[in-house]
């Protein structure tokens, strides 16, 4: 039983393309530089760090502090590239990457990895950019969250709603992966989740210059705002689906669902407000 375990630890563990071709690199090169590893496979420093990190009970550093593999290493580099026991589990690693393959290239994991290679930092840098956030939203006489049709407080209102929304739908992912019994670490998954806040950025610069230079917005600004905005909502799930998937180890579909929840959850509030307000 517990032979098992510690095989599908490893299976999961080297599931990861990129973990897989890091351990044939070094095993290639005998020992070589963290700089050496990252230019030589194209990597980020977040998406390396937190892949050896993953792989620490393979590794070793020599003298020099260049990485090369410990025994437990090259045992499995010899399961992963030359036992003929391993040719099923490869075949259902590879089918596992392929159904994935493209929902983890929309997701572009290397910003999460990014962040959680400096987690204090992190966290700091991305509450800041939340307010930042915020206030943009306000500025711009644009609502993020449904909710804020309720009030009508102008700027700092919808400021404030803005800022209670991310911290609500992080407890929401909690309350979820708890219940679903998964693992993580709450200060990882609260920089994943605060990773989803930067592509309103690329929505919220626009549309502030659109607001400073047009005193009547036309219909066609209005379009392409509206249509930049759903590209961000969308590109803003899918990188939280990323963190989620990465702190607490749940299939991508699953992670996916529980990124969309609050999003789902603010159109059914929108939907029967409309519904209400229509009716009366």
């Amino acid at each position: 039983m517990e032979s098992d375990k510690k095989n599908l630890a490893e299976m999961k563990t080297f599931a990861s393309e990129v973990r897989r071709e890091i351990i044939a690199y070094i095993s290639a090169s005998g020992s070589i530089s963290y700089t050496e590893l990252k230019e030589d496979l194209s990597l980020s420093d977040g998406g390396l760090y937190y892949h050896l990190k993953m792989m620490k009970n393979y590794l070793e550093r020599d003298n020099q502090n260049f990485y090369r593999l410990n025994d437990n290493g090259k045992r499995i580099h010899n399961v992963l590239f030359h036992e003929q026991e391993y040719v099923l589990e490869k075949k259902q690693i590879d089918q596992i990457d392929s159904s994935q393959r493209i929902i983890g290239r929309l997701i572009t994991s290397n910003i999460v990895y990014y962040f959680l290679s400096t987690k204090t930092r992190s966290f700091i840098e991305l509450n800041v950019v939340l307010i930042v956030v915020a206030w943009l939203f306000s500025f711009t006489n644009s609502t993020f969250s449904s909710i804020a049709i309720l009030f009508h407080g102008g700027a700092i209102i919808n400021s404030i709603i803005t800022l209670i929304h991310w911290y609500l739908y992080f407890i929401l992912i909690v309350v979820i992966l708890k219940v679903m019994k998964k693992q993580f670490n709450s200060v990882d998954l609260s920089i994943a989740v605060l990773v989803g806040i930067l592509p309103y950025l690329i929505y919220l610069i626009p549309a502030g210059i659109f607001f400073l230079v047009l005193t009547n917005t036309p219909i066609w600004v209005d379009i392409i705002l509206t249509i930049l905005l759903t590209a961000c909502k969308i590109w803003s799930i899918l990188l939280i689906t990323g963190g989620i998937s990465i702190i607490s180890k749940c299939k991508k579909i699953h992670a996916l669902l529980i990124a969309s929840s609050l999003i789902l959850i603010d159109y059914i509030y929108l939907t029967i407000y409309t519904y209400i307000a229509l009716g009366s």
